[in-house]
């Protein structure tokens, strides 16, 4: 058996059908391409040439009890059936969190399912408690159009305007948390605007060309649902021209939700979001220390969209 870090063509083809047959799901191949991005660092442990279990670690960067440092996303784990048994699931993670370390990660996050969580705790994570979604049921209601001329819509096609104002808003909203994900232009750009096969709908908040806002939310039509996937804003107001404008559907929505951890949990209370039954796990380690992670108290865990795959 050995373990490594994918690079050639055939080992991530091997990734394919590994995962594939792990979760019995499939994608199109262009949306592995996008996986396979430079940022995702895709890890395998082999027996000769079979893929028995994988194991992705998406870098970024993030502000860190207020220093801005390397940061990393533990986006996928699994095992193939027939590996399952053979401590797989630590072995591979001890030599990733080993990596990360080795390549200057100061802090890692995850949202694993539940099932993993036992094998996360194993090899050192900190498991905090259950993370619940705030959601704002809105009966069948259809929603308005967007009025406000400061916030506009952004497509592939306009970004490339905004690019410079948008990495420095995210490094100045961020500046001084205990813990924030950096959405610089290009993570942005990489993770909401060049994603094949999924339907993100982007505004921003401008003002004298400047970026003060901006939200990204998804429409799940058989559920009539919008899931808001990352929101940042500098006042409450601008908060809340954001979240109008992630109404503006013309089809019928019966529920907003976002996930509990943001920073602007209170603002998502006086518009009257509660909490939700609904909840994801939540894990974090810091490789060069190995202690357990204090996320802190002003913590926007935003990750973006946990499907990386």
């Amino acid at each position: 058996m050995e373990i490594r870090l994918l690079t050639k063509e055939w080992e991530r083809l091997a990734f394919v059908e590994g995962w594939e047959h792990a979760f019995n799901r499939s994608f199109e191949m262009r949306d592995y391409k996008w996986i396979f991005h430079p940022r995702n660092f895709v890890y395998g442990a082999f027996d000769q040439k079979v893929l028995c279990a994988g194991y992705c670690i998406l870098r970024s960067q993030a502000v860190f009890h207020g220093q801005l440092v390397k940061s990393g996303l533990c986006n996928n784990v699994f095992v193939t059936p027939e590996y399952q048994g053979c401590h797989l699931f630590t072995k591979l993670g001890r030599y990733v969190l080993l990596e990360a370390g080795e390549q200057g990660i100061k802090i890692l996050i995850g949202l694993p399912n539940e099932n993993s969580l036992p094998g996360h705790r194993r090899v050192g994570w900190t498991i905090f408690p259950r993370n619940y979604y705030l959601e704002k049921k809105m009966e069948e209601e259809v929603l308005g159009e967007r009025k406000d001329d400061s916030i506009i819509p952004i497509t592939p096609l306009d970004f490339p305007l905004w690019k410079e104002s948008l990495s420095e808003f995210s490094l100045k909203i961020s500046a001084g948390r205990s813990f924030s994900i950096l959405k610089e232009a290009d993570y942005f750009s990489w993770r909401y605007l060049e994603r094949p096969s999924v339907d993100y709908r982007i505004f921003i908040c401008q003002e004298e060309e400047k970026v003060r806002g901006y939200v990204v939310y998804k429409y799940y039509q058989p559920f009539q649902r919008i899931h808001i996937l990352d929101v940042e804003a500098e006042n409450e107001t601008i908060f809340l021209k954001l979240l109008k404008a992630a109404g503006t559907i013309k089809t019928p929505v019966s529920l907003i939700n976002v996930s509990g951890s943001t920073i602007y949990a209170d603002y998502f209370n006086h518009a009257g979001f509660s909490k939700s039954t609904e909840y994801s796990n939540l894990i974090a380690y810091t490789p060069l220390t190995k202690s357990p992670v204090n996320l802190g108290d002003t913590c926007n865990l935003v990750i973006g969209d946990n499907e990386v795959f």
